[in-house]
């Protein structure tokens, strides 16, 4: 059985410097199975709030909620500042569920997010 994901991406908190001038432009991917979706950028912050809902249809409950921060770059590619990831089968369905996540991959910073599994 699919499941529909509803994704609110919160905020970010003590997240790495990635910029000459000592902050990033942090924003957020957040991939399950084959679809990926991003929230906007925000400029010089190491503490963003995106509070940004990003939805998902016809999902494996099989699948993982991967979540990967970023720096927006102009020039060049965009530079990892850590990720995190959620077993969709591991979430309740039909309750929204609040998680602080650590970042993996980087020596600080976590993300917080809300997330709905529903049948669909």
């Amino acid at each position: 059985m699919s499941h529909k994901v509803r994704v609110e991406v919160v905020k970010g908190t003590n997240l790495c410097v990635s910029d000459l001038g000592g902050s990033s432009d942090p924003y957020v991917q957040v991939r399950i199975g084959g679809v990926s979706k991003k929230t906007h950028s925000v400029q010089k912050e190491l503490n963003p709030k995106w509070e940004e809902v990003l939805e998902f249809d016809d999902v494996d409950p099989d699948h993982h909620v991967l979540l990967n921060v970023f720096d927006y770059d102009r020039i060049g590619s965009d530079e990892p500042l850590g990720k995190a990831e959620i077993l969709i089968k591991d979430l309740p369905v039909g309750q929204e569920v609040n998680k602080v996540l650590a970042l993996q991959g980087v020596t600080h910073g976590k993300l917080e997010v809300n997330i709905t599994v529903n049948d669909k």
